[in-house]
């Protein structure tokens, strides 16, 4: 796995603005260098709100992809708040989305830790690991997850991806159709099961589903 790539991104002076003037505090009719000191000064006796405010702003910003404004926000943010599970959701998508994949892998395992049963960590977690190659981490993670959520097609995709990866064709396609009895018309999975079964030397079954992800497809 590559080395850690650090993301130097200082908050942005519109962030702050934006929550001066959410706070209310008082709003500024003409921005000079003493104002901005004096604004400052006020702004850390409202640390509390400022933590809220930014946490709440890193995820808008991660949600509409503005990945590096997201990491600034939310690594403030995570500082005042160790336990928000969220908060390390959208940091470690950040990271990962701004090439810091080993980064944004421990503040996931972090906030994993502090919540076994959030699915989304775990789906962001296997997914990751797969991209990396890292398939045995992979299943380790999504195969925990069949613990707490068994009804969900899309870990029994990714699960069946990794095994797939490592060779054990059987159980990939064990997996696969789990997912395509969760849904039946999953053009991927039909495909994915035909590519499982032509890896083992099995072109009629191969065939069989190939078939059947192009009648999908219309």
């Amino acid at each position: 796995m590559k080395d850690k790539k650090k993301v130097q991104v200082d908050v942005d002076w519109a962030d702050d603005l934006s929550f001066y003037l959410h706070s209310g505090v008082k709003t500024l009719q003409n921005i000079s260098d003493a104002s901005i000191d004096w604004y400052r000064s006020v702004f850390n006796l409202e640390e509390g709100g400022r933590t809220d405010f930014y946490r709440d702003k890193g995820i808008q910003h991660a949600k509409k992809g503005n990945y590096e404004k997201a990491v600034a926000l939310l690594s403030n943010a995570k500082k005042e708040n160790p336990k928000d599970v969220m908060l390390h959701y959208y940091l470690g998508l950040s990271l990962i989305r701004t090439g810091n994949a080993e980064e944004g892998l421990e503040i996931l395992e972090a906030g994993l830790m502090l919540n076994q049963k959030n699915t989304k960590i775990i789906s962001l977690l296997g997914t990751t690991y797969s991209k990396l190659h890292v398939y045995d981490k992979a299943v380790e993670v999504l195969e925990k997850a069949l613990t707490v959520e068994n009804e969900d097609a899309d870990i029994y995709y990714r699960l069946g991806f990794a095994y797939d990866n490592l060779k054990d064709h059987d159980k990939a396609i064990e997996y696969f159709e789990k997912a395509l009895l969760l849904e039946p018309e999953n053009v991927n999975v039909c495909h994915a099961i035909g590519l499982s079964y032509e890896s083992k030397g099995q072109r009629e079954k191969a065939v069989k589903y190939f078939k059947k992800a192009l009648e999908l497809e219309g």
